[in-house]
């Protein structure tokens, strides 16, 4: 099936792409919802320049719908509509088991007469992140709740010590499905370069750490 994900940078969205291009399915776009207020993307907040050259990276177009508080909805149909005429049938997404986040997804892939895909739905979070790991991708934590997680946890490298970290912590999901973390994936096998994070800082906001990427780029990789 030709098919778009709704595209966050982070490991669940990467591991569900690997997924879905593992299942056969051909894969068209990104699609990542940019506000326009903030010149960042609406899942995790990561800047709109980091998030082209992640879809470089990987070598997958990415399509950056802008939108305003009132207007996420209407402008993600409209994306789908226009994938529609390209012969998308299908949307990934990388949702683990947030029933809401399921409920949403569906009624709007219903709505636009498309399939929602869910390669990570209800499976084991431990597995999953094992998983990530296994298949050699490489992400750092792109912002992390204050009120669960300290400064130190924002660009850590995700590992295998890492998860072992977490479990130490009190309410705080393995896999950061309600918002304790977010990622950046910056290599992997299904990147054609590397994006490499070479300057950054920690910014703290609305009582939330944040990786403020100051300098990056791609590296071709040997």
């Amino acid at each position: 099936m030709k098919v778009a994900i709704s595209w966050s940078g982070g490991k669940d969205s990467c591991l569900a792409l690997h997924r879905a291009l593992a299942q056969g399915h051909e894969v068209a776009y990104l699609l990542t919802m940019i506000s326009r207020k903030f010149h960042r993307s609406g899942a995790h907040g990561v800047e709109a320049r980091v998030m082209t050259a992640q879809a470089e990276a990987l070598g997958i177009p990415m399509v950056q719908p802008l939108f305003n508080r009132d207007t996420y909805e209407t402008k993600f149909k409209a994306t789908l509509a226009r994938f529609k005429e390209q012969g998308v049938m299908g949307v990934v997404t990388g949702d683990l088991y947030l029933e809401e986040m399921r409920a949403w997804g569906d009624r709007v892939c219903r709505e636009m007469d498309v399939t929602p895909l869910r390669p990570l739905w209800e499976q084991d979070l431990e597995g999953l992140y094992s998983e990530f790991l296994a298949a050699g991708f490489e992400a750092v934590v792109l912002s992390a709740d204050a009120s669960l997680m300290g400064e130190g946890w924002v660009g850590r490298r995700l590992d295998a010590s890492f998860i072992d970290d977490l479990k130490a912590l009190s309410g705080v999901d393995l896999m950061g499905e309600r918002g304790e973390y977010h990622t950046l994936v910056v290599d992997g096998p299904l990147f054609h370069k590397r994006l490499e994070i070479q300057e950054t800082g920690a910014v703290l906001r609305e009582n939330r750490w944040f990786l403020d990427i100051r300098r990056y780029a791609l590296k071709d990789k040997r």
